[in-house]
């Protein structure tokens, strides 16, 4: 999504003027405050690590976690749509009108 979903001027635009659009590291070893509290991940010293933050937002009931993720939050930071596969601009663009 990066290569090309990201790149398009379209969804770059859109994302500019409406959104504040956060791109992650997964593996990330940094401490995150948000809402109030410290988030951090805690396996960082093993491979293929996962933040909490990713594993908060963007993990789903009896399924693994995946990527790609997109999580799409309102104005309160409450999470409106979670997708878990590529999306392609028209795709995306569809998401957040």
């Amino acid at each position: 999504m990066e290569r090309k979903t990201y790149k398009d001027s379209t969804v770059i635009n859109k994302l500019n003027k409406e959104y504040y659009a956060v791109k992650m590291n997964v593996e990330s070893t940094e401490k995150i405050t948000f809402g109030g509290n410290t988030y951090e991940n805690k396996n960082a010293k093993k491979v293929n690590s996962i933040h909490q933050i990713p594993l908060l937002m963007a993990s789903r009931k009896n399924k693994p976690f995946s990527l790609p993720a997109t999580v799409i939050l309102d104005e309160n930071f409450i999470a409106t749509a979670r997708y878990f596969q590529f999306l392609n601009s028209k795709q995306l663009l569809k998401t957040i009108q």
